[in-house]
């Protein structure tokens, strides 16, 4: 853990070198320091196996040398940016001078490893070898959740059938939010529920105001007036919006105290609204729902599923590992640990012997006490874990930024990695194998997938979170700044700092801004956060490289946004924007621009300039061609490019993003048609296309899909709201590479669809959905014949399916919603060949 700040901060001068600009002085000394650092790489390492009070000393001041060495380069460019021949002479006299100092100290430190007990190495490792990805894991279904659906259908039923008040009671690890989040997830609670909404009480949280807050902002609609109310006003207001509807509530984290501050706010009207209260033991009027650990049998289906994906464990094997698994007592979150220690490891007896007898003797050496026990298992599988993957420590480590039990899209996970440095070649690839190679190993919890497979959502263990927290603190890898201990808790030299909900009343900005070079909040709306953000990011924070602050609604952009020239990526929360200032333009290092709030009319034409831009998402927005003559017309590097205005999508914009491969098109599409349907055949690199026509279509002209000429790149296409009167199958159906197609709500008005022979040749996903006038499909022989998952939600007067689809081999999944009677005896025919997963919602129809 010791060398992160020597590994980002050495590919830091791999890309400072690449830079035209720097002078040759500059990059003669970016040189040397990097062959120093280099040299203390393996060092580095040798310290983390060894310990000591005089190891750590020496680590320890490496690592200031480092973050000394970024700071003066950052100092240095930063300084350098206008000034004359004579004044930049200057200045690199003073860059020279910090560098040969931190050079001689170095080779002072790296000349005593003697000293510390280290054999010198003859050769070091370059840079990058340790965050090298291995080959991309197979995706794994959570057997857990496949093994335990009997208590999900148990829990279910008294979610239905039971109180209005449920508490769901385990010991710690048993999988308590994660049985409460498959329930709360389910299509059977979305249906059967008029709203839901999920709360966590935060620990040692006193405001349940916040709470409250929070549950009307995911309710009601937005309503300022909250942020004013006191408690009883804001009870008052939820348990009228509440009132004489089903609703479903689950509050995870709770304590009997929190649910008295909290109950009033829930009305019970008898009408089948249920709490599902998580982790909270006991209370008057609370039925208690106890989740059962894994007996015997299932903790080992478990842990042979994950260690050799068949489940079938070699004989030899078999009495060891169930005496490793016998271990975890039943608890899923341990045996999910154990499964990902040991699916990494040779699959031997004598391995496997050694293993078991290593964490036998570190439980009967930390464990004074039965109740101790399932801790120090947890934490020594983790411990083991953690260790055997090196170059997954930094991305792991960043878990510790989010909020405990918070759902993180994984699309921004993987670009805070990037930003941060910690992927080689800021490659999304292998960022997600990674993130999947952390699935494996039972670290992070997978949440949800995409169509195409990918993880779309994850979370990290509860259990976990206090170990990544305690780590990246010792390691001064990151801080989240809390309330406990606040101030005499601050540290202000962390480069990587996270703002959480407790501390957002109180937080002093200004102290952390000299050595911040990330800043991240997941506090809700504070006055006085909004008060020092506009005042000190844009002139204190000059050094940031990562600022999000989605959570936090501003009214206009941040003073001196554009002197953080260092930003790699920023997220902000800004509805009221409707241009893109010049000066936002200024941050040419930006990876990342995301404002899904702001919707931009027009932006200046030194968007152009950012070269570095892979993401770039608002609500809308609205981009003129490059004019031709300028210096920068086209952005390389774009990958992924959302909301785009219809009358942004011409040939001249289009042929100026050479590799954009993610698309989101949304407004009148009718009146842009003939420009956009001739000019989308220029995104030679075009994988993923979502065109949505604006909900108020009535005066707007239809779209003709004949007339579109789609690049053969394209692998994913969704429609929605599109209102197409001519049958889109014909056409679509000879897009060789299309995989996922979605024809969303109003996509379609006509009463059939037509799919021939031969036609999409390599669609593995098809929804139809909210197709209201549909009555008939027919397909061709050899129609879709890699079709995997057919969804249809719902076509009202669809009175079959067609014959063709219960041939298709590679079909396994069949969703439908609100199915007509006529289909009915047709699906219990193919239900019974037991040979498709057949859902149907609302269930019992």
């Amino acid at each position: 853990m010791a060398e992160i700040d020597v590994v980002i901060l050495l590919c830091k001068l791999n890309e400072l070198l690449m830079e035209e600009s720097l002078v040759n002085e500059v990059k003669d000394q970016i040189r040397g320091l990097q062959t120093e650092l280099k040299s203390m790489c393996s060092f580095l390492r040798e310290v983390d196996e060894k310990r000591g009070d005089v190891i750590n000393e020496a680590a320890e001041g490496i690592i200031n040398l480092a973050r000394h060495a970024d700071h003066v380069i950052d100092i240095f460019i930063c300084s350098s940016l206008g000034q004359n021949q004579k004044q930049l002479m200057e200045t690199f006299i003073g860059f020279e001078a910090n560098i040969t100092q931190i050079k001689s100290r170095m080779r002072e430190i790296y000349s005593n490893q003697t000293k510390y007990g280290i054999i010198r190495c003859t050769q070091f490792e370059e840079v990058g070898d340790n965050l090298i990805a291995g080959e991309r894991r197979p995706i794994v279904k959570e057997p857990y959740m496949l093994r335990r659906e009997h208590v999900m259908l148990m829990l279910l039923d008294h979610l239905i059938k039971g109180e209005f008040k449920l508490a769901v009671v385990s010991i710690v690890g048993a999988g308590k939010t994660t049985l409460a989040r498959n329930v709360y997830s389910s299509v059977y609670i979305k249906n059967y529920f008029d709203c839901r909404a999920w709360a966590r009480v935060p620990s040692g949280c006193k405001q349940y105001k916040e709470v409250l807050k929070g549950l009307m902002k995911c309710l009601m609609p937005p309503n300022a007036s909250i942020e004013v109310m006191d408690g009883d006003g804001l009870q008052r207001t939820l348990s009228n919006y509440l009132s004489n509807k089903r609703y479903f509530i689950v509050i995870d984290d709770i304590s009997s105290e929190s649910w008295e501050d909290l109950k009033e706010a829930f009305p019970d009207d008898g009408n089948g609204s249920r709490i599902l209260l998580v982790g909270m033991s006991t209370g008057q009027n609370i039925y208690r729902f106890d989740i059962p650990l894994l007996d015997k049998e299932e903790r080992w289906e478990l842990f042979c599923h994950r260690v050799f994906g068949d489940g079938n464990c070699p004989p030899e094997l078999e009495q060891v590992g169930r005496s490793l698994v016998d271990l975890s007592h039943g608890r899923p979150s341990a045996i999910l640990l154990l499964a990902g220690l040991f699916s990494k490891k040779e699959k031997t007896y004598l391995v496997w012997l050694k293993l078991e007898a290593d964490l036998l003797r570190c439980l009967l050496a930390q464990c004074h006490s039965k109740s101790l026990k399932y801790q120090v298992l947890h934490r020594t599988l983790f411990s083991n874990s953690y260790n055997g993957s090196p170059h997954l420590k930094f991305c792991f480590l960043y878990f510790g930024v989010f909020p405990k039990d918070f759902e993180i899209s994984t699309r921004q996970l993987f670009q805070l990695w990037i930003a941060e440095g910690f992927i080689q070649d800021n490659s999304e690839a292998i960022a997600e194998g990674y993130l999947e190679e952390l699935v494996d190993k039972g670290m992070v919890i997978m949440v949800r997938r995409r169509s195409n497979g990918k993880i779309r959502k994850c979370r990290i263990n509860s259990c976990l979170l206090t170990f990544i927290k305690r780590t990246a603190g010792e390691a001064r890898f990151l801080q989240v700044v809390s309330y406990h201990g606040y101030p005499n808790s601050l540290r202000v030299d962390f480069q990587r700092n996270a703002i959480n909900e407790d501390s957002a009343d109180f937080i002093n900005l200004e102290a952390l801004s000299l050595h911040s070079r990330s800043l991240l909040c997941f506090a809700p709306d504070k006055d006085h956060l909004t008060e020092q953000l506009d005042k000190h990011i844009g002139f204190s924070f000059r050094l940031l490289r990562v600022l999000d602050l989605n959570f936090v609604v501003l009214d206009h952009l941040p003073h001196g946004i554009g002197n953080l020239i260092y930003l790699r990526y920023l997220r902000l929360n800004v509805p009221s924007l409707r241009s893109i200032p010049s000066s936002l333009c200024n941050l040419r290092n930006l990876y990342t621009l995301d404002m899904p709030s702001s919707h931009i009319s027009s932006s200046p034409d030194d968007i152009w300039n950012m070269q570095n831009l892979r993401h770039l998402n608002f609500g809308s927005i609205s981009i003129s061609a490059p004019h031709p003559g300028k210096d920068c017309i086209s952005l390389a590097c774009l990958d992924h490019l959302s909301t785009l205005s219809p009358s942004s999508c011409t040939q001249d914009v289009f042929g100026s993003l050479p590799n954009l491969q993610t698309l989101q098109i949304y407004g009148d599409l009718g009146s842009q048609h003939k420009v956009l349907s001739k000019s989308l055949i220029k995104l030679h690199c075009l994988k993923s296309l979502r065109l949505a026509r604006e909900a108020d279509s009535s005066t707007q002209l239809p779209m003709v899909l004949t007339d579109f000429q789609f690049p053969p790149s394209l692998t994913q296409l969704t429609l929605w709201n599109t209102e197409l009167k001519d049958d889109p199958m014909p056409t679509l159906e000879k897009l060789p590479n299309l995989q996922v197609l979605k024809l969303k709500h109003n996509s379609y008005w006509g009463r059939k669809l037509t799919c021939s022979s031969g036609g999409f040749p390599k669609l593995q996903v098809l929804h139809l959905k909210t197709m209201q006038w549909l009555k008939e499909w027919t397909m061709g022989t050899e129609s879709m014949p890699c079709l995997v998952c057919l969804v249809i939600n719902p076509c009202a007067y669809l009175r079959r399916l067609p014959e063709e689809i219960w041939h298709l081999k590679s079909l396994c999944k069949l969703e439908l919603w609100w199915p007509r009677p006529e289909l009915k005896p047709r699906l219990r025919e193919i239900e019974e060949m037991d040979r498709y997963n057949i859902l149907i919602y609302p269930s019992g129809l």
